[in-house]
């Protein structure tokens, strides 16, 4: 059975109030609590623990993650899928046959599941959104399918963020550009109210002149495609996806408040940006007297140290939002890559980068992985979990998005949200990955033999 990291809550437990009619009970010596919450991981992919449940038909789950430090907020989870939910109850009477008849088996009550993700603001915007998202990058994926299952997925563990851009497309291949849309599209129906989107706009789309960049032209044409492949009628926030050295701030950001004016987007973010460029585009926001952005999405891992030069100083200054991408080191803190053995072909590393995976097997970037796993060992966590819980252990990061390709990936990595690493933890894997600047970046001297 998973692990319930956390101790629990000393407040009074609703199962000891006889006036609720509910007791305290055991399956085989496992407590009741503890097997409920192994049923949620079951059905929902949330990493969590129940922490009481309710008289009047309610289960609570107690799910502290790293910024709520043990007291837990509680947040309604939307009813828009009734017959999921029913389902799931279902599952759990049939397991505890005999145990809270009074509410589980009364097919009169009122069923909900609450959970207790913390939702942050979104950079500097007032918009809440929780400290993980999920990438649709699909490098490993090509079926429509279950790509859709694992955005439902993600909904399911509190997941209100999807991260997203015209160009991506299954198996990261150009011949699949927007598929990836595609399939957010068919998800949000009956919940986009409920969920926090972004794409992106520069990279290149077409063999034409004007199928990349930051131009006014392309700006304005590619919302309108990736808003028909998204079957919205607004991005939440849209992301200059890289630097245009043939186009002016001016004009990129002129055409960004352009569309927040109609309302087909609502914020403005930038991705692959260095601090310095990030002071000027504010500096060119504010003379345009356009809505400011509110965050840079860039690379940040245990392997890829950079952004603590300037960019965490200058995001610790504005107020800024960061949003992590590849936090597993693009694959290589997920556990599926270790020293001396050979990457499966169905892999990234064993695929399209069979020709690198030789170079982060040695040096120091072999020792980060091996302290992750050692790390993992220890406190009862998977590699994935304890890679992305250090990611969000930082105050200058907002969200680190999680490039999960199949249900099992995000249903793992979600358990972040529930990981406190400890101080020694956290210790010992700063100093391991001291000045890292590999995977993403590539420098020499962070991969090689010492």
């Amino acid at each position: 059975m998973p692990r319930v990291p956390h101790p629990r809550p000393t407040h009074p437990d609703p199962l000891h109030s006889r006036e609720r009619g509910l007791e305290r009970d055991s399956i085989g010596g496992v407590d009741i609590l503890v097997h409920l919450a192994q049923l949620f991981r079951d059905d929902y992919g949330v990493n969590c623990r129940v922490d009481r449940i309710r008289g009047d038909g309610r289960a609570s789950r107690y799910c502290p993650g790293k910024r709520v430090n043990g007291t837990g907020g509680v947040a309604f989870c939307p009813k828009d899928d009734p017959d999921r939910l029913e389902s799931a109850f279902g599952q759990i009477a049939n397991d505890l046959t005999g145990f809270c008849s009074n509410w589980i088996r009364n097919p009169g009550i009122k069923r909900e599941v609450i959970l207790t993700v913390e939702y942050v603001n979104f950079g500097t915007a007032g918009v809440k959104v929780s400290p993980m998202a999920l990438g649709l990058g699909f490098r490993g994926q090509f079926d429509r399918d279950e790509a859709e299952r694992v955005i439902l997925r993600a909904f399911d563990a509190g997941i209100n963020l999807i991260d997203c851009a015209n160009v991506y497309g299954f198996m990261d291949d150009r011949a699949n550009i927007g598929s990836s849309e595609q399939v957010l599209g068919r998800a949000l129906k009956g919940r986009r109210d409920d969920v926090v989107i972004t794409s992106k706009v520069h990279s290149p789309i077409g063999p034409g002149p004007n199928d990349e960049g930051t131009s006014r032209y392309h700006i304005m044409r590619e919302v309108e495609r990736s808003l028909g492949r998204l079957q919205t009628d607004r991005i939440d926030v849209y992301i200059i996806h890289g630097i245009d050295e043939t186009n002016s701030f001016e004009e990129q950001f002129r055409a960004m408040e352009t569309l927040v004016q109609q309302g087909k987007i609502r914020y403005v973010g930038v991705s692959n940006y260095q601090a310095w460029q990030v002071i000027q585009a504010l500096r060119v926001q504010e003379r345009l007297n356009a809505q400011p952005l509110i965050l840079v999405q860039n690379p940040y891992s245990l392997m890829n140290r950079t952004q603590e030069d300037e960019l965490f100083p200058m995001v610790r200054e504005t107020g800024v939002g960061v949003m992590a991408y590849s936090p597993l080191g693009v694959g290589l803190l997920s556990g599926t890559y270790r020293p001396g053995e050979v990457p499966d072909d169905s892999t990234l590393w064993g695929s399209k980068r069979r020709g690198e995976i030789a170079t982060y097997m040695r040096g120091r970037a072999a020792k980060v992985i091996a302290e992750v796993e050692k790390v993992a060992n220890e406190v009862g966590a998977t590699m994935p979990q304890v890679a992305m819980a250090w990611v969000m252990s930082h105050p200058e990061i907002t969200v680190a998005i999680s490039g999960a390709d199949t249900v099992d990936q995000i249903a793992d990595v979600s358990g972040a949200l529930e990981l406190t690493l400890p101080d020694e933890a956290i210790a010992s894997l700063n100093a391991v990955s001291s000045g890292m600047r590999a995977v993403l970046d590539g420098a020499p001297e962070d991969v090689g033999d010492e």
